[in-house]
């Protein structure tokens, strides 16, 4: 992980782990959690996430804001949408 990089740099939160190569720090703030997450270039869920977490695609809905890079979101219906950040993103 890129350290000089502000957005990649260490920060205090509550829990932070490693899965399938993507950093995940978490802030528990009332009765809420706030992630961050960062996925490491290439990364592809079928290849990285895909077996570990037992299915084809993440069955998770997200929102959030991508402060740089892109990532592509493919749908069980074979859609697929590109965000690029800086963007404030929603999937579900």
């Amino acid at each position: 992980m890129n350290v000089t990089d502000p957005l990649l740099a260490p920060v205090e939160a509550d829990e932070h782990r490693e899965v399938g190569g993507v950093h995940v720090d978490v802030a528990r703030t009332g009765a809420c959690r706030v992630k961050r997450l960062i996925y490491p270039p290439g990364f592809h869920w079928a290849k990285h996430l895909s077996e570990l977490m037992g299915s084809k695609y993440c069955m998770h809905a997200h929102v959030g804001f991508m402060a740089h890079g892109q990532i592509n979101v493919r749908f069980a219906d074979g859609c697929v949408v590109e965000y690029k950040g800086p963007k404030f993103v929603q999937v579900e």
